[in-house]
Parts: C-alpha cells; sequence; structure tokens
C-alpha cells in the first residue's frame, strides 16, 4: 500500500488490452490515452498498438483512432504547460525537471540490472544472474514480436513490455515499483509457448517460488518506513481544540491521506506558499495563517523521514522540490518565533516526529 499510483494503472492497463481484444471501436482508442492522466509511460500502450496494426498482415491503422489516442494526450499537456512549478512552461513540470537534473544518469540501465527483481524480490542476485534473466526475457520478447504466428495482441503486449523498459531508461532515478505494470507481462513472455505441458511447468514453479516465500520479508519489505506518518495522523485525529490546527509537514500528501479530524487542515505543497516566501518558514507559516484563519494554530512537523532525506537521499532534486530543507530542526531550535509542542515516536524510536507551535512576532 503507497500513495503511488502504480497498481490502478496496471488495472486499467489490462483493462484496455481486453476492451482492445473484444472491440476497435473509437472508445476503446479513446481509453488508451486517458491512461496518460495516471502514468506518463502510458503513452507506449497506444504507439504499441499503432505499430502492430500498422506492420500486420492487413493493416488496420486508422486515422481516427490515432486522434483519439493521442488528442487527450496533447490536452494534458497543454494543462502540464500551464501548471508548472515555473510559469507557463511545461519544461516547468517536476517529471521534466527530474530528466534534466538527473541528465548526466541517462540512460538509466538500472532497469537492466534489476529485471530479476520482478519475480524474486531479491536485490542480492550477482550480477552474472541478472544479465542472464535479462537476456532470455528480453530475447524471448523480441521472438514473439518477430513471429508471424504470434497473435496481434500478443505482439502489443510484447512491444508495451519493451518500451516501458525504454521509458524508464529515460528517467534518470529508478524505484523496483516502476516494475509493478509489468510483472504479469513477465510471466506471460516465461509461460507463453504452443506446449501446455511447457507453459504449465513454468507457471507452476513461478507461482510455487511465490507462494513458498509469501510470508517472508523481501530485501524491498520495510513495513516501517514513515510510521511517524500514522502517528502523527494518529494524534491529529484525536486532536481537540476550539482553534483549527493548520499543519506543515515534508510531503504533506502522504500526512493528509490518513487525517480524517475536520478541526485539522494539511495543505498540499502546492497550497504552501515555499516560492512566494522564498523559503522562509517563519514567512510560510504567517501567509499561511493570515490567508486561512488568523485565530487558527499553526505547526511544522520535522520527521525522520525528512531528516533522512535531507542527508542520505540519493537522489537531491526530490527533497528539493518538495522544500526538505525548510524542516531540518536546527531551523526551530532556539528560534523565538517556534516552541517545542509535543513528539511521537515509533517503539524502535526509528521513526520519530516533533511538533513545533509557531508563535507569531509581536
Amino acid at each position: 500500500m503507497d500513495v503511488t499510483n502504480e497498481v490502478i494503472y496496471v488495472f486499467f492497463l489490462t483493462l484496455s488490452l481486453i476492451l482492445y481484444h473484444y472491440s476497435k471501436k473509437p472508445f476503446v482508442y479513446l481509453f488508451f490515452g486517458l491512461l496518460f492522466l495516471l502514468r506518463y509511460e502510458s503513452v507506449v500502450i497506444p504507439i504499441s498498438v499503432f505499430i502492430v496494426e500498422y506492420y500486420s498482415k492487413k493493416p488496420t491503422i486508422k486515422i481516427k483512432n490515432v486522434l483519439f489516442s493521442f488528442i487527450p494526450i496533447i490536452i494534458w499537456l497543454i494543462v502540464l504547460n500551464f501548471h508548472s512549478r515555473i510559469g507557463n512552461s511545461i519544461l516547468g513540470n517536476a517529471y521534466i525537471q527530474e530528466i534534466f537534473n538527473g541528465f548526466k544518469n541517462i540512460p538509466n540501465l538500472s532497469f537492466f540490472t534489476h529485471l530479476i527483481e520482478i519475480i524474486t524480490f531479491d536485490s542480492t542476485y550477482p550480477n552474472y544472474q541478472n544479465t542472464i534473466f535479462y537476456l532470455i526475457t528480453i530475447g524471448l520478447c523480441l521472438y514473439g514480436i518477430a513471429n508471424p504466428k504470434s497473435k496481434s495482441l500478443t505482439k502489443i503486449i510484447y512491444l508495451i513490455y519493451i518500451l516501458n523498459f525504454l521509458f524508464i531508461s529515460i528517467f534518470p532515478n529508478f524505484a523496483i515499483r516502476y516494475y509493478v505494470p509489468v510483472i504479469w507481462i513477465t510471466y506471460f513472455i516465461l509461460a507463453n509457448h504452443k506446449s501446455r505441458v511447457f507453459s504449465f511447468t513454468i507457471l507452476f514453479c513461478l507461482l510455487y517460488h511465490n507462494l513458498t516465500r509469501i510470508n517472508i520479508p523481501t530485501n524491498h519489505s520495510r513495513p516501517r518506513d514513515m510510521m511517524e506518518y500514522r502517528l502523527v495522523a494518529d494524534w491529529l485525529n484525536k486532536y481537540k481544540s476550539e482553534k483549527l490546527a493548520i499543519i506543515i509537514v515534508y510531503e504533506s500528501h502522504i500526512l493528509k491521506y490518513f487525517v480524517t479530524n475536520k478541526n485539522v487542515f494539511v495543505p498540499f505543497d502546492s497550497e504552501t506558499p515555499f516560492q512566494e516566501c522564498q523559503e522562509d518558514i517563519v514567512c510560510i507559516c504567517h501567509t499561511l495563517l493570515t490567508n486561512i484563519n488568523p485565530k487558527a494554530d499553526v505547526f511544522v512537523i520535522t520527521t525522520a523521514y525528512s531528516s533522512n532525506n535531507s542527508f542520505f537521499a540519493n537522489d537531491q532534486f526530490t527533497p528539493t522540490l518538495h522544500h526538505v530543507d525548510i524542516f531540518k530542526s536546527k531551523n526551530f531550535q532556539g528560534n523565538s518565533n517556534f516552541k517545542y509542542f509535543t513528539s511521537v515516536t515509533s517503539e524502535d524510536r526509528n521513526n520519530w516526529a516533533n511538533f513545533w507551535q509557531y508563535i507569531p512576532s509581536k
């Protein structure tokens, strides 16, 4: 469970292919384009479809279907152009800025060295095993695309798989969750064989492997990550006061998801005047207090998560994007505009959060 959208994306990705299998009507192609609202890499879906349609024995590609697929994408790019971080420019989009910031790391070939983790979610395999798994999987995929006996839908699925990896390679950062939308395609590639005995054997081995490991934590299993956000949310949900509480916290969308107390307001990053105040925390608190409710209480929360991202993040752009430097403890200790209010801590003390109450200057 996370506040990311890979799972919902893979649901609609597979649904779109099922719809396409049973119908080639324009609304299906429109559906391909609308997936761009979920994940940018969904652009590979209509591209794969039109490549296969164009090179099929009886080409079925139609201009109106191309328009139905790409008009939603173009419209959304126009919307993004006028809602960027640096004015009316698509170059101000956070995704594009991350690419520019990490341009020296492109092409990002992490998908090559981590491909085996799609099935095993184990990052301890030696490089040669990663390489063998990659070559076998991609080799089978390319063979399926080139094989004239392969069904059109199969070729589309294989193309989505390869183009998805190419899309990942032009992004400088990598997370294992980027594989989630194509895990099922990996199984399909390995088990798609004309021999039912072979297919069943492969699927049985893969399923057996997963079932035997179902209760074994993997290298990527970190159930206590960011637990302080749940602890803070639990505290805020029990918070009782006649005044509204305005909460400023690193990556506020995470906390906002769990807070249900109507007397607590957690503004999104976009609702917090970081740029207007030039990252000055006193100005940010004062502006929110003035704009929302002058009688409210304002709390700034520093967490283990923001502290770790400030000092140990591999990708320094994302912490900067979310203004992590504002949430350093030194900004509040000994500051007359803030007083320590309370703390929440996990049992192992690895997850903690400190509440600092804003005291307006007289």
